[in-house]
């Protein structure tokens, strides 16, 4: 292996802290150029990076992979939660898509170990870009529908008693 379990763990800590960073983008880019276009490109950067990382052969290039995948994930999360707000504005399909985050995150270590196991790293790598295409696409036409349907105006609450 490239690095033991301790530099890993070193490396993802690092990589998250770092990773930060990507949700300081997206807040300072917001709605800027809309959601959809933040989102499939975070998504492909996300998803080469995925197949990358699954190719490493150096500690320094797996760091580097491991700090962007991080950034790109943290600029693409407030992306997808927008845009299942954009379409639910009761808060059911956010709310959902957060569980579907949880339980991904808690498969995929398994799912990972499965790959490892049978000597496949590039497994890995192509699953998660698979993953990452099908979230695109999926995003692109769920852009699409929700543009083609008129919003309902949000009215700008003056104060906290409006709420009710």
């Amino acid at each position: 292996p490239i690095l033991d379990a301790a530099q890993v763990a070193n490396m993802l800590s690092v990589a998250v802290g770092l990773g930060i960073t990507g949700t300081v983008a997206s807040t300072w880019l917001g709605c800027r150029v809309g959601l959809t276009i933040p989102l499939v490109a975070g998504l492909a950067v996300q998803g080469v990076s995925c197949l990358v990382t699954a190719m490493c052969t150096s500690s320094s290039q797996l760091w580097l992979v491991s700090i962007i995948n991080m950034t790109t994930w943290y600029f693409v999360f407030p992306y997808i939660m927008g845009l299942s707000a954009a379409l639910d504005r009761s808060g059911r399909l956010p709310t959902a898509v957060g569980a579907a985050y949880v339980v991904g995150s808690s498969v995929a270590a398994p799912l990972a170990g499965v790959f490892v196991d049978r000597g496949s790293f590039l497994g890995i790598g192509l699953l998660s870009l698979l993953l990452c295409a099908a979230s695109g696409t999926f995003a692109l036409c769920v852009s699409r529908m929700s543009s083609t349907q008129t919003a309902t105006p949000v009215r700008r609450l003056t104060s906290v008693a409006e709420i009710h």
